[in-house]
């Protein structure tokens, strides 16, 4: 509901920032919610249409957010469900091919922490191969069409057009290490803004 939780999209370790980036592309109110009873509808769509969708487990760090808040209740929900061994670690959050979480950002969250706590967690993912702007405005267009579109979509899709436009390109015009786009390359080192 209207509850106020800790905003985690601001946190800093030893000097580096593990929530959201600057110019992340939106607030979780403002982003259509795909509910886990049609992602594999959302699968078999992106596939029918030419966009393929592997599994995979990787560092949570080598991941960034693409959502402004995080609540650090939800995310502490799950870090206690790691700690205790209760952590459901095959439920897989969904990510783009130049590695932004586009789905599951408190799952991520915790496992972001468990892994600077020393711990060595992987965080089982769901990636599109399309870059994030793109993927974003696929899930958004999506929700419109099975009518679980609770939120301006209209305002959603302008928001992720700004973003991608304001990102930084290449000498060759790719989309540089943090940009808004994939251009086929895929960055695997860790986040660090």
């Amino acid at each position: 509901g209207g509850e106020s939780h800790a905003n985690l999209a601001n946190l800093s370790v030893d000097g580096q920032k593990v929530g959201a980036a600057e110019g992340t592309v939106s607030a979780r109110k403002d982003r259509p919610q795909i509910t886990s009873s049609l992602h594999g509808k959302f699968q078999q769509e992106l596939e029918a249409n030419g966009v393929s969708v592997s599994l995979g487990d990787v560092n949570p760090l080598t991941l960034k957010p693409t959502q402004k808040e995080i609540s650090a209740k939800k995310t502490g929900a799950f870090l206690k469900q790691i700690d205790d061994g209760s952590f459901a670690h095959d439920k897989r959050v969904w990510v783009s091919r130049d590695n932004y979480v586009l789905k599951g950002h408190h799952r991520w969250g915790a496992l972001v922490a468990a892994k600077l706590d020393g711990k060595s967690p992987t965080i089982a993912v769901r990636r599109i191969n399309a870059d994030h702007g793109a993927a974003l405005k696929t899930m958004a267009g999506f929700a419109v069409k099975n009518g679980i579109a609770n939120k301006p979509i209209e305002k959603f899709i302008e928001i992720i057009e700004k973003f991608k436009a304001s990102q930084p390109r290449d000498r060759r015009g790719r989309w540089s290490r943090g940009g808004g786009g994939g251009g086929g390359m895929v960055d695997t080192s860790p986040w660090t803004p």
